[in-house]
């Protein structure tokens, strides 16, 4: 009986390790779909990535024009 109760509790111990690599790959997937989307949505509106400093610049050299 102590042997079937060891098997059943690994069995269930494995069952719950399981479950938390699939939760994790799940969490994975989702978190870089939605870097690659947001990518995609970065360079269609063209995002530049710049300082403050650099983005004052810019805008100072623009409303030169």
């Amino acid at each position: 009986k102590e042997l079937s109760e060891g098997i059943k509790n690994n069995y269930l111990l494995n069952s719950f390790n399981l479950l938390g690599i699939v939760e994790v790959k799940a969490r994975n997937t989702i978190i870089m779909h939605i870097e690659h989307q947001l990518m995609e949505i970065f360079a269609l509106a063209g995002y530049k990535k710049e300082t403050l400093e650099e983005t004052v610049k810019r805008l100072k050299m623009d409303s030169n024009k």
